[in-house]
């Protein structure tokens, strides 16, 4: 039996990119491909940077501490927190 990773296992991942399929309203599409293109950013610059800004003015505990972090709202510029079964 393997011991139970923690925190400091994988602290050095924690910069790593991870690739996530998730579903988003029409409209929130819309606005980060006029954002991609105002910007000429990509779309993953453009939702990393606005995670990144979320986490560090939220409560939500860093991925260091061990413990799992609540499901926040994530509100990207301008747009309303998802909600509803398509979020």
């Amino acid at each position: 039996m393997q011991p139970t990773p923690t925190a400091a296992d994988f602290e050095g991942r924690l910069t790593e990119l991870k690739e996530v399929k998730l579903k988003l309203p029409i409209r929130h599409h819309v606005s980060l491909h006029s954002l991609k293109l105002l910007r000429n950013q990509s779309i993953s610059e453009l939702v990393a940077s606005a995670l990144d800004q979320y986490f560090q003015k939220s409560a939500v505990p860093r991925a260091t501490t061990g413990g799992p972090a609540a499901a926040p709202d994530v509100v990207l510029a301008g747009g309303a927190a998802p909600s509803g079964p398509e979020a």
